[in-house]
């Protein structure tokens, strides 16, 4: 007799690309509550979308900083070195985009996110050496401390975009 109950590994699981996709929805809702126009990607230029403003100087040149989006279902910090090459990149972590009353979002630039990775001691070890990355799928009292100032606020989104 079988049963209609599927096992373990035949449970469904969430799709990385709706969590990604997700977690890009929310913080573009939350960077437009902040007054924050956000344009779409270019995806050879490597980030998921630009937070843009106008320069105050009446150029009508948009002043666009790219956005990479790290979403998670739970809470997840990770840093991968070939970000580095991203003028101006700004990695906005979301976590917990699947309930979204406990979501959490962290903004900050690419060398703020090597800061951290490089105190909690990342940099040494033997994924970042080979492969250039390093993940933190259960961040611990330490580096969620380390990430407290990064939280985000209407005033860090101003900060990391530029807007006065």
């Amino acid at each position: 007799m079988s049963s209609n109950k599927p096992n373990d590994n035949e449970l469904p699981r969430h799709d990385t690309r709706s969590t990604h996709r997700l977690g890009c929805d929310m913080l573009q809702r939350e960077l437009l509550r902040c007054g924050i126009h956000v344009e779409a990607r270019n995806t050879k230029q490597g980030s998921d979308f630009f937070a843009a403003q106008s320069l105050s100087d009446n150029s009508n040149r948009p002043l666009r900083t790219p956005i990479l989006v790290r979403a998670a279902s739970r809470a997840n910090f990770s840093v991968i070195r070939k970000h580095e090459k991203i003028t101006n990149l700004v990695l906005a972590y979301v976590w917990h985009v699947r309930d979204g009353c406990s979501a959490k979002v962290y903004a900050m630039t690419y060398t703020e996110a090597i800061t951290i990775a490089s105190q909690m001691g990342w940099t040494k070890t033997a994924s970042w050496k080979k492969f250039g990355w390093y993940t933190n799928n259960e961040p611990g009292k330490r580096l969620r401390e380390a990430l407290a100032p990064y939280e985000s606020t209407p005033e860090r989104w101003r900060i990391l975009t530029r807007i006065k």
